[in-house]
């Protein structure tokens, strides 16, 4: 059937230049129903319709030179679609652009199955009788189209796009009806007719612009004198003279260019005159233009020009300038009125008619004096019109404005303020200095602070002596990780105890533990704790982790503890039992598992859910085989695991260490030894700033490798290590709060037959 389609298709695109389009839709008729005779009959659906609207509107107000766009809309389809489509789009005059126009798809625009008159390809077009129908027929667009994917169902069927020309007569209004043709639709096989909505009304009135005039006014006359439109003043100076500029622009969309015209240039006579008329070097063919200032009116100002593409949008070209001079203060302004000399387009154009010329900008400039009466300013007039006033009181001196006349600020006491005031009068207030103390004798200044911080300064203000006393009160930094005392010599002495937040006498883990919820925090931050910043900068960052890591395992009072500079003094001794300096929540019933496990290979994840109860297996001797160290934290309310570090015993007889890594999770300060000739791992672990690890599941802690070397029940002994454990937010978990559970493995001379798990 497509193939049949597309032979009557070729059949029937010629139309016989002059006839009548309208009867093509009866053999797409014959067509359209021979390739849809195999459809499914089914029910007979509503009659739709067809409307012309333009955004679902039935009317549109337009001017000449406007753009519009029309839909041609479909409803009263239930779930039914057009697949065939045959219909006249006819207008009540001619004379409007049809530009182009669009199917809504699946139907294609200008494709083989696309038979609309005019086609595509000819557009645009401007509406007429002989070019659609002939002399004497409807003027109307026809519709044709078919589409064997799909269809088309309620909504816009097809968009045209038509102009109405700048000469469009106007005002008038073009009616657009609609008559239905052959529709198939996907629920029958038989063509069927929609019914045609209410006629569409394009009322057309005013007049489109043409040419726009503009006024510009301007301190020095603009060159070049076509191109950009300048940007003027709007202010100029009292007793000068300024230039008004007329300035003209295509701005339809033609390229023909400004052939010349003329204006009436208006002005109000209080603040202006008019002294010269300047044609520019564009528009220098019969020139025209007379002053009356009496009138304020500069009569028919203009000119014209024998070249063709003068002034197209967008540049502009300066058709002529009046030289203004400026008599008295005040708001000059300008307008303008259509000249006797109608504008024209070059290339042969009428004459424009008064509405095609937009001379309705108006200028307002206003006219300042240099003088601003001020005996204290020096008054400039700018190049660009402006004004300006600058000060020219000396320092030190009090300037009346009325006058001129200056006054010494300065009385010579220097214990008084001394203010010039706004009318030029001086007035000196007794205020000594915040922070000094003045001898009302000799006015001499003795700065009350003796830089010692911490001493109370007192003035005496009958002698002018001061005196300072140490005050321990005012060392205090807010830090309650430090002792404060006032040295009346140096100053305030702030000691610290350094990186031992929970004053276990020992950095450790516990310490981290408590450092951790506190990382990446400023001064100000409710988080943020002025003892874990160990840099004392104000931001606990990696820098403290650094100087923390330096130090971790010291005694608190060691000297080789690292501190972030000379400025800070060393720790005192460790301070005696007591509670932690950092905030710490109850332990609760939280606890730690530590467990072995041993397999013959690393295990693919670092967490798990849960872990397998086995803790044996077998290996022959010469295999290798690893020991992971799983952590979790129970409880009904646990923080995660920050840290901590495990010892590993094996038998060397049995087994021979090879290796010990940490786990990512841990990787902050990795560290451990390990002795192949005793079997030991001692100290293997690290740390994480992160505080929710291991409470949710198990995370591998640690991975100890090993080899067989020798038949029998190996034992792997997991002990605490010289670093304990550590909760995060909570520091140190107690050692009957952890639980380590050992594992074994059976190795046997024999071949192994695997790890149970």
């Amino acid at each position: 059937m497509e193939r049949e389609k597309h032979m009557l298709d070729n059949s029937l695109r010629t139309v016989p230049a002059g006839e009548n389009t309208r009867g093509v839709g009866v053999m797409r008729s014959v067509h359209r129903s021979l390739v849809l005779l195999a459809v499914l009959s089914m029910p007979v659906h509503a009659q739709p319709s067809l409307t012309v609207t333009a955004g679902g509107a039935g009317s549109l107000n337009a001017i000449p030179g406007d753009t519009i766009g029309l839909n041609v809309d479909m409803s009263g389809l239930a779930t039914e679609l057009a697949v065939s489509a045959s219909y006249e789009v006819g207008f009540s005059a001619a004379g409007l652009q049809y530009d182009t126009y669009q199917w809504t798809l699946p139907m294609a625009t200008g494709a083989g199955d696309d038979l609309s008159i005019p086609a595509l390809a000819s557009l645009p077009l401007v509406v007429t009788d002989t070019v659609f129908g002939g002399a004497g027929s409807p003027i109307d667009v026809h519709f044709d189209n078919f589409t064997s994917a799909g269809g088309v169902g309620n909504g816009t069927l097809t968009t045209m796009t038509l102009r109405v020309p700048i000469d469009f007569p106007s005002p008038s209004t073009v009616t657009i009806d609609i008559v239905p043709g052959d529709f198939v639709f996907s629920d029958s096989p038989f063509a069927e007719t929609p019914a045609a909505g209410a006629a569409f009304a394009l009322n057309v009135s005013g007049a489109a612009a043409v040419i726009d005039v503009a006024l510009r006014a301007v301190e020095t006359p603009t060159a070049p004198e076509e191109g950009t439109l300048p940007t003027g003043v709007t202010e100029t100076c009292l007793g000068g003279d300024v230039f008004i500029e007329v300035w003209v622009s295509e701005i339809d969309g033609g390229t023909e260019g400004i052939a010349g015209g003329s204006v009436d240039l208006l002005f109000n006579t209080t603040a202006t005159s008019a002294t010269a008329i300047d044609h520019g070097g564009v528009f220098t063919s019969g020139t025209s233009g007379t002053i009356d200032n009496i009138a304020g009116l500069v009569n028919d100002v203009g000119g014209a020009t024998l070249t063709a593409g003068r002034g197209v949008a967008p540049n502009w070209a300066l058709l002529a300038r009046v030289s203004m001079n400026t008599s008295a203060t005040g708001l000059a302004t300008f307008s303008m009125t259509h000249g006797a000399f109608s504008f024209a387009l070059a290339g042969g154009m009428p004459p424009l008619a008064n509405a095609n010329v937009d001379v309705t900008e108006t200028l307002v400039l206003n006219v300042v004096g240099v003088d601003d009466g001020n005996g204290c300013t020096s008054d400039v007039c700018n190049a660009d019109g402006t004004v300006s006033h600058a000060d020219t009181t000396p320092p030190g001196q009090c300037c009346a404005p009325l006058t001129g006349i200056l006054t010494p600020i300065d009385d010579g006491d220097a214990c008084t303020s001394d203010v010039c005031n706004a009318d030029g009068t001086v007035s000196h207030t007794d205020t000594t200095p915040p922070g000094q103390c003045c001898d009302p004798l000799t006015g001499i200044l003795t700065p009350i602070d003796d830089m010692i911080a911490c001493t109370l300064d007192a003035c005496d203000t009958l002698t002018g002596q001061v005196t300072h006393s140490p005050d321990d009160a005012a060392c205090d930094d807010l830090n309650t990780c430090t002792t404060d005392t006032c040295d009346p010599a140096t100053g305030c002495i702030n000691r610290s105890v350094i990186y031992d937040l929970d004053l276990s006498n020992t950095i450790d883990l516990g310490d981290f533990a408590l450092f951790a919820p506190h990382f990446a925090t400023f001064t100000g931050d409710p988080a943020y704790l002025a003892c874990a910043d160990f840099y004392f900068d104000g931001v606990i960052e990696a820098a403290d982790v650094s100087f923390f890591g330096a130090a971790l395992g010291l005694l608190c009072d060691d000297p080789a503890i690292p501190l972030p500079d000379a400025a800070h003094t060393p720790p005192l001794p460790c301070p005696a039992a007591g509670p932690p300096l950092a905030p710490t929540p109850e332990l609760g019933d939280s606890f730690l598992r530590v467990r072995a496990l041993v397999s013959m290979s690393s295990s693919k994840s670092g967490t798990a859910e849960r872990l397998s109860r086995s803790r044996t297996g077998w290996a022959r001797v010469g295999d290798e085989f690893v020991v992971e160290i799983w952590v979790r934290m129970f409880g009904s309310a646990p923080a995660g695991v920050t840290g901590g570090t495990v010892d590993v015993l094996v038998d060397p007889a049995l087994a021979t260490l090879t290796g010990a890594t940490v786990d990512p999770n841990f990787v902050m300060f990795a560290m451990g030894d390990f002795d192949p000739k005793s079997g030991v791992v001692s100290g293997v672990g690290g740390a994480t700033l992160d505080g929710n690890v291991a409470v949710d599941e198990w995370v591998r802690f640690a991975t100890v490798r090993l080899e067989a070397v020798g038949a029998g029940l190996l034992g792997i002994e997991v002990a605490p290590g010289t670093m304990p454990f550590s909760e995060y937010s909570v520091g140190s978990v107690d050692a009957d709060s952890v639980f380590m559970h050992d594992a074994r493995i059976t190795i046997e001379d024999r071949r192994s037959h695997g790890l149970q798990r």
